[in-house]
């Protein structure tokens, strides 16, 4: 097979929402690298996060499935054991590029069920990009004798000592060092692999965890980057540290905003360093860029440059963290540079990470046979999504959304709902917005809009039995591929031997 692209580079920025690239229309000088790039690339601008926690949105990245579809709700230590059973016959992109002749290559921490079917998978413990992940592998392996699980009351206990900060500490210092590999150190195996592959064509997915908390960027990247706007587009940045602190519930996120306190003196500066870390990030993926340029490669390369989700840096008086669904965490960045496709950037569509996976086939030329729930973005069909739908399992909520060109409405998918840490609902158990006339979502409009939010809850209950009644349908689609391709090959040896 004749592969149409020499390279598929598909670049995921950890929480990193759209409004703070300069591409969205941001006024700082976050990301000059991206920004150039859009000038050739397709831009789309009505981007929605499929789920506001890593594990199962990158899981739809690579399955082209809602996370009700392909079974990963939760993440990380609170995912069940049966959730990880669907996924196991689910086809990832990896799998399928590699059986189309690539050279697969991960660039991961995440592991487990994401590594599969990877030719290469290279995670913060590989030495290529080992960042001091020692102290965490320890900490992981008592948390697994110990079966210590976020929501268990050992863990629960745990994180009311000190002990609980003094482990993160070891792993999260403030030196700016964390158990994962910053940003130069992922662009450099990047660009490594990209040179060992010599004539072979390549896949290479890389995770970019920076512009996740905690925000410690270096600080040259940090000095190149405006503030002075910042009072004209955030809210509540003259809160205190202990207001914050009291905003916040989870332990976690205690530990991260004491650390951010410690090391920046008000909530601009913490932001500031959000959007350093952006600029790092950004600098680093030109890089990846200038090697393909220099190596005449660059024309014969698809780019696709994304987020897992968003974050909520002070809308709303959640600060710094992506643990309920808001504006913030719902609208990611999707660029796709594509030589020989026409441009596209579409304000007339609604687009989720769960498209790359039939968007990277389609102009791979690769068939794809999969009953996903994704589209690829190039296709007309694109335009006939009328709603997107992202999911939130966690501790302090369990909810759904769906988003159409006008309205999103919030429910809860739990009963109590009630937050583990502080016993308390964070949200009122449903939410109707007008997009349009209030993006940032400061009147619940559910009192005076009962008949709306309850047309919208029916749709999204819909959705959902339908997303967990994916499999079926997929696997009848896969037989029938298989008997035309064999079919197909009946008929050329027929021909062959003069039959036909």
């Amino acid at each position: 097979m004749k592969m149409k692209f020499k390279n598929i580079i598909i670049l995921v920025a950890d929480a990193l929402r759209a409004s703070n690239l300069g591409c969205y229309g941001y006024k700082s000088f976050t990301s000059p690298n991206i920004d150039k790039l859009t000038r050739q690339a397709s831009l789309f601008n009505n981007v929605y996060a499929s789920s506001a926690n890593t594990d199962p949105a990158f899981t739809s990245i690579i399955t082209g499935l809602y996370p009700a579809a392909h079974g990963i709700l939760y993440h990380a230590n609170m995912i069940p054991e049966e959730q990880t059973k669907k996924i196991e016959k689910i086809r990832f992109l990896q799998e399928i590029l590699g059986e189309a002749g690539y050279r697969t290559c991960g660039i991961d921490f995440l592991g487990r069920w994401h590594k599969r079917s990877f030719d290469h998978y290279i995670d913060s413990d590989d030495s290529e990009t080992k960042n001091d992940s020692g102290i965490l592998k320890v900490v992981e392996a008592i948390r697994e004798v110990f079966r210590i699980r976020p929501g268990t009351r050992l863990q629960s206990i745990i994180e009311k000592t000190p002990l609980y900060d003094f482990l993160l500490g070891l792993s999260f210092k403030d030196d700016g060092t964390t158990p994962y590999a910053p940003a130069d150190k992922i662009s450099d195996t990047c660009i490594r692999f990209l040179e060992d592959a010599h004539d072979n064509p390549c896949y290479i997915f890389a995770h970019f965890w920076d512009t996740h908390q905690p925000y410690m960027p270096p600080e040259k990247y940090r000095n190149e980057i405006d503030s002075s706007f910042y009072e004209k587009i955030y809210p509540n940045l003259d809160k205190d540290l202990d207001y914050v602190m009291q905003m916040s519930c989870t332990p976690l996120q205690k530990f991260f905003l004491k650390k951010s306190f410690r090391n920046y003196k008000s909530i601009s500066d913490i932001i500031k360093s959000y959007d350093g870390e952006i600029r790092f990030i950004d600098h680093q993926i030109g890089r990846i860029i200038s090697w393909l340029e220099e190596n005449h490669q660059i024309d014969d390369s698809l780019i696709i440059i994304t987020a897992d989700h968003g974050e909520n840096l002070t809308e709303k008086e959640i600060f710094f963290s992506h643990e309920l669904i808001t504006p913030g965490v719902l609208k990611i960045p999707l660029l796709i540079y594509a030589p020989g496709e026409q441009r596209k950037s579409f304000d007339d569509a609604l687009i989720q990470p769960i498209d790359i996976f039939p968007t990277v086939l389609d102009l791979s030329g690769i068939d794809n046979p999969y009953m996903r729930n994704g589209i690829s973005v190039f296709s007309s069909a694109i335009t006939e999504r009328k709603e997107a739908f992202c999911y939130n399992y966690s501790l302090k909520r369990s909810e759904c959304t769906i988003t159409d060109f006008t309205n999103r409405y919030y429910t809860s998918l739990a009963d109590p709902d009630v937050c583990t840490y502080c016993k308390k609902p964070h949200k009122p158990a449903e939410e109707l917005y007008n997009i349009m006339t209030d993006p940032m979502e400061t009147q619940n409009l559910i009192g005076s809009n009962l008949e709306l939010a309850r047309g919208m809850k029916r749709k999204m209950q819909s959705a959902i039995r339908n997303h967990k009644d994916w499999s079926t349908k997929e696997d009848q689609v896969i037989e029938m591929a298989l008997d035309r391709d064999e079919v197909r090959s009946v008929e050329k040896r027929l021909r062959a031997l003069g039959y036909y």
